[in-house]
């Protein structure tokens, strides 16, 4: 099995099998001027087949929330995936919201031992599982997922809903994390992004995706090896004019299906 899982400024990737994936982590100027590190985190796993890829969003107001974003990162990727693989791809979102409350439980495990809140390790989610060209999105709380088809057109997109009030937000720490946990099926992917909401004001806009920003990226993507492509990204997430326009901590993942591997099951 191919995985990777990781919280803070980093990157990571892999080639295996069907897909590629590559995730770049920046910390935001906010937690660099107040010298903290960066609470966003990325994990993934393939059997080379299935691919499941999350990105992760600790809240800022939370005491330990790089450590509720890490947690879930790196435990629900890998379950996941066993899960679908062993299931033959049957009741996929049974089994999202099965690793997804396994997850909180270890979170309020870590909570109660540490004497704390579980809020204190609050973390939105933004996921994926797939295995050939069908997809489950799944997210709770802030951040984005968009898929794309054979030309680059987007296939879908999961953003957060609008909320009642300015910077509300759903966390899988919520008591009723899952009622805010949302779907969205497709059946045409070919690469797909997940970001936290330190990116979507960069790659969506109220009509769709921003093609000034996602077309380079998913070029520089396709076209480069892991290493290079990961240096490219970093510099655009904290290049000067993204740190102006978004103070916040920025976290990208893509993932990529290879050409002629569409073993989609039924």
């Amino acid at each position: 099995m191919a995985a990777y899982a990781y919280v803070g400024q980093h990157a990571a990737s892999f080639d295996a099998g069907h897909w590629r994936s590559l995730a770049v982590s920046v910390t935001g100027p906010y937690h660099q001027r107040h010298d903290l590190s960066c609470e966003d985190a990325a994990g993934a796993a393939t059997d080379g087949r299935w691919l499941v890829a999350m990105v992760c969003d600790g809240a800022g107001s939370a005491q330990e929330a790089r450590r509720g974003a890490e947690l879930v990162a790196q435990r629900v990727p890998a379950g996941l995936l066993q899960a679908a693989v062993e299931s033959k791809g049957r009741r996929i979102r049974t089994l999202v919201r099965q690793q997804l409350d396994a997850a909180r439980r270890e979170l309020s495990h870590t909570a109660e031992a540490a004497e704390l809140p579980i809020s204190a390790f609050a973390t939105t989610v933004v996921g994926l599982v797939a295995r050939g060209s069908h997809a489950v999105l799944f997210q709770i709380g802030d951040g984005a997922a968009v898929a794309f088809a054979d030309s680059g057109t987007p296939c879908a997109v999961l953003a957060a809903a609008e909320q009642e009030y300015a910077n509300e937000t759903y966390f899988l720490t919520d008591h009723s994390w899952n009622d805010s946990l949302r779907f969205m099926a497709v059946r045409t992917l070919r690469a797909c992004l997940l970001m936290s909401d330190g990116v979507t004001p960069f790659a969506l806009e109220s009509g769709g995706i921003k093609r000034s920003f996602v077309d380079p990226v998913l070029a520089c993507l396709d076209r480069h090896p892991a290493g290079p492509a990961g240096e490219a990204l970093k510099r655009l997430l904290s290049s000067e004019q993204a740190g102006r326009q978004v103070g916040d901590d920025k976290t990208l993942l893509w993932a990529s299906l290879a050409a002629g591997h569409d073993d989609s099951p039924p």
